[in-house]
């Protein structure tokens, strides 16, 4: 509940009618927790961290102290975060940023968004307004490096400004030491990420909360907003510090002004609004890939916030550090336990701490910096504690940098705990309270050296990703050869981040540079073109080799990167290597299919065989025209009654650079669906436009144009017998004693009448079947009567139920279309077999339990959906809300 502040100085708060002095505007001290945390909490007068800073220098000359270690501290952040930066990682993501940012600079304008995640989610728009001071001043990559560096090490000083506010100056000082040396907090201010800009901001947002419990001052009411909607657009994962800004709202509630709450959402709205309104609220479904679906619940998020505090940083980003000091054993790992130790007892104290204010002996706003601390560190790792997809250690550190804290707030815990026995045992345990701390500070800034070390090399296999330095002496190395050789054409032949990456920094000084984004893929020009720079990755594959062999009187320049990275050969070819080189790359089946006036298809190749999910094609185009931007290839391969069992659709390299005579090989891998029965599978090709969905025409010497063409056939050996799990909802539900099924996938969940409803069926054999059944599929109605329907054998009869081993999971694709006049209203997924005589196979687990029963009885009157069930000799899928034809 909000309300305005009691001008008489005394507001009630607390529980059991307790009273609280705001006079000036400064709360009462907490008194009354065993647990109480704060010793400088409770200061009636305002902080920020220029008020913090200026105390030091007016106070005696024994704070003097205080102000050379919390300097030093800074100084060792800064330099841990700058030093030897031109060897930070230079990844993808991080130069897709820096391009973000060189193009706003170029066409300013209003941005939505920002990169976008893993997460399904875009980025904030705030991460490229942050780097564009640093671009426009330099526009090396290096630059924007640097201020995020700064940034962090800003960070470090602003949470030593709010412990001290909070907590007072040991603890402040000893959570700012945490955080400068440790591994995760280091790298994570020396790259240029979104989560990289995140910490800074996490902890004014947390400070400014606190301090509006405190006094309610206008500008903390705007502040705390300000700082909201710089962590909901810095990183996707900051829009979880919304309800952190919720909860301390809630705890400020009796200082909260109306009138200035409404200021600081206006300008929350302002600054937060196009981002949320125009790019994340309509994507926040896709947050599903990550923790919907079929999720699992495991403790990964949690061993990744212990990650966040130990000294296995370095290796988790660059894991060949552990060449030089694996910190998973010795010293290391014993600094780990300690602060994982730390961590612990400080977040157990203020769970301890909020626990006392819920039983009402201390007032809830007072615990606000400990409820919002402990929030912060572990929100993450809750909400990502079921999830569908693979948790990877950057999704936690939106807790960046509160787990710090929480070690320091548990090595004063104990000590205070010490404070309460006498003797030996009193200095034995105060002696470990700071011990530990000192411990875990100095084992973690030992490791630096040998980061520093590692990170001069390039290891393909590391997440450390090819140092920015490398990077930019290849771009160097390739201009100057080209320049030198006079080169018509500059072909990047790669499969890799890291190529990709060189070509991004080449093509605006080298417009002539072409690059095959897809693994496996070379373009060669015609035999007109006589000066052919070709850029080869000197890896140990077949392409590279052929390369090597076919060119090897042509190399004129190598590059190599040190650690375990091949580097980079050059090769002047002329118009008859060129040709000699296509012909030892050609597929062996020759070909002369015109696509279209766009395309020539030369030849081919086809796997005989599926193999770890996908069919291997390898295609030889020449281009006769440069085609239109959305012009696609497919390659299908096609089941009985042309149904599609696995598709692949895109180019080997963006349309705009391809030129009439070049010669394009690419190798495409087809994924095939999960579950695909066992068999043989037409594979066929084929181009169409993106925009209608026009296909090519097709023509082949001698045969009917036609509008795809069909290359040859693969064989499927069907999913293993162990092991293959189900995707989509769990069904479990047997029929008979040879059949059980297992889950379904509804495309779409809510249709609308006139609508194909497509419904997926994955089946496994229990036993032998004995009988090839029929599956049926029905969309009926209350009364059972079905108003759509999808007969039919499994696998549009590719898999018959009588060779179904058992073990084996089957795919079983059907379509059903509804009626363009059927009335809105609920409806039921209705499936089972029957075999040739019209019988049904009646499910195994008999009549529905009463529960069973009960949501059935529920799903038919309210909003309510159970879930599937065995009903008779049917099983009840779902139920589908269908609304009004378009």
């Amino acid at each position: 509940m909000l309300s305005w502040p009691s001008r008489r100085g005394t507001a009630r708060g607390g529980t059991d009618g307790e009273r609280i002095s705001t006079r000036g505007g400064a709360p009462a001290a907490r008194s009354g927790s065993r647990w109480r945390l704060a010793s400088g909490a409770d200061s009636g007068r305002a902080t920020t961290l220029v008020t913090t800073i200026r105390d030091l220098h007016a106070t005696a000359p024994a704070r003097r102290l205080e102000v050379a270690a919390v300097a030093g501290v800074v100084a060792v952040a800064t330099l841990l975060r700058l030093w030897a930066l031109e060897f930070a990682q230079f990844r993808a993501d991080d130069f897709a940023l820096w391009t973000l940012v060189r193009s706003w600079l170029e066409r300013p304008a209003l941005l939505t968004q920002g990169m976008d995640s893993s997460l399904g989610l875009p980025n904030g728009p705030f991460q490229v307004y942050l780097l564009l001071p640093a671009v426009a001043l330099d526009s090396s990559p290096l630059a924007p490096y640097y201020l995020v560096g700064a940034l962090n090490a800003l960070g470090v000083l602003a949470l030593w400004g709010f412990a001290r506010s909070c907590w007072g100056p040991r603890v402040a000082l000893a959570a700012a030491a945490l955080c400068a040396v440790n591994p995760v907090a280091v790298v994570t201010s020396r790259r240029l990420l979104g989560n990289d800009l995140l910490a800074p901001f996490t902890v004014l947002l947390v400070w400014s909360l606190v301090e509006l419990g405190r006094h309610g001052r206008r500008r903390d009411h705007v502040l705390a907003f300000v700082w909201l909607a710089a962590c909901t657009q810095v990183y996707v994962v900051g829009l979880a510090h919304v309800a952190i800004a919720i909860v301390g709202l809630a705890l400020a509630a009796r200082r909260l002004r109306l009138l200035w709450l409404a200021v600081g959402v206006a300008v929350f709205a302002l600054l937060a609004g196009p981002y949320l309104l125009g790019a994340a609220l309509p994507r926040l479904s896709s947050l599903g890939a990550l923790a919907g679906g079929d999720g699992t619940i495991d403790a990964t998020s949690l061993d990744f916030t212990l990650k966040l505090v130990s000294s296995e940083g370095y290796q988790v980003f660059a894991g060949h550090t552990a060449r030089l000091v694996d910190a998973t054993t010795g010293l290391p790992f014993a600094a780990s336990l300690v602060a994982g130790a730390l961590f612990a007892v400080g977040l157990g104290a203020c769970v301890a701490t909020v626990a006392e204010a819920w039983r009402g002996r201390v007032a809830e706003w007072t615990v606000a910096p400990e409820a919002l601390v402990a929030l912060t560190a572990v929100l993450p790792a809750l909400l990502l504690l079921r999830h569908a997809t693979s948790v990877y250690v950057l999704y936690l550190v939106g807790a960046l940098p509160m787990p710090y804290l929480l070690a320091a707030l548990g090595a004063s815990a104990l000590w205070r705990f010490a404070g309460r026995v006498y003797g030996p045992a009193r200095l034995t345990g105060r002696a470990l309270a700071a011990g530990g701390g000192v411990f875990v500070v100095a084992t973690q800034l030992s490791l630096w050296p040998a980061f520093v070390s590692a990170i001069r090399e390039s290891w393909p296999a590391s997440d450390y990703g090819v140092p920015l330095h490398y990077s930019l002496q290849a771009r160097d190395e390739i201009v100057r050869v080209a320049d030198h050789a006079r080169a018509e054409r500059v072909l990047i032949v790669g499969h890799g981040e890291r190529d990709a990456v060189v070509y991004g920094l080449l093509r605006p000084q080298l417009p002539v540079a072409t690059y095959t984004e897809a693994p496996g893929a070379v373009v060669v020009p015609d035999a007109s073109a006589e000066r052919v720079l070709i850029v080869s990755s000197a890896w140990d594959d077949a392409l590279s080799s052929t390369l090597t062999r076919e060119l090897k009187s042509r190399l004129v320049g190598s590059l190599r990167i040190p650690g375990r990275d091949p580097g980079y050969e050059l090769y002047l070819a002329g118009g008859a290597d060129c040709d000699r080189l296509v012909a030892a790359l050609a597929p062996a089946r020759a070909a002369a299919a015109s696509f279209g006036d766009d395309l020539t298809l030369l030849g081919y190749d086809i796997a005989p065989a599926v193999a770890e999910g996908a069919a291997e094609v390898r295609l030889l185009w020449r281009a006769n025209v440069t085609p239109d931007d959305d012009l696609s290839l497919y390659i299908h391969l096609i089941g009985g009654a042309g149904s599609s069992w696995g598709q692949w659709d895109g180019l080997p390299l963006p349309a705009p650079e391809w030129r009439p005579g070049d010669r394009i090989l690419q190798t495409v891998k087809v994924p095939v669906l999960f579950g695909t029965p066992p068999g043989e599978y037409a594979v066929e090709v084929g181009a169409y436009t993106r925009g209608s969905e026009e296909r090519l025409p097709v023509q082949e010497p001698g045969k009917p144009q036609s509008d795809r063409l069909q290359l040859g056939v693969t064989t499927a050996a069907g999913e293993p017998l162990a092991g293959a799990r189900a995707p989509g909802t769990p069904v479990e539900v047997t029929l008979g004693a040879a059949v059980r099924l297992e889950s379904f996938e509804l495309t779409p969940p809510s249709p609308r009448a006139g609508d194909e409803v497509r419904v997926t069926l994955f089946w496994r054999g229990v036993a032998p079947a004995g009988a090839d059944y029929v599956v049926f599929v029905h969309l009926a109605d209350s009364s059972g009567r079905p108003i759509a329907q999808g007969d039919g054998p499994p696998a549009y009869d590719g898999h018959p139920t009588s060779s179904w081993r058992p073990g084996e999971l089957v795919r079983d694709p059907h379509t059903l279309s509804t009626p363009r006049d059927l009335p809105p209203g609920r409806y039921w997924l209705l499936v089972g077999l029957y075999d040739s005589a019209g019988k049904r196979l009646a499910p195994s687990s008999g009549e529905p339990a009463p529960l069973a029963r009960l949501g059935a009885w529920l799903e038919r009157r309210t909003p309510y959906r159970a879930g599937p069930r065995a009903d008779g000799d049917r099983i009840v899928l779902a139920s589908v809300d269908v609304a009004g034809a378009r």
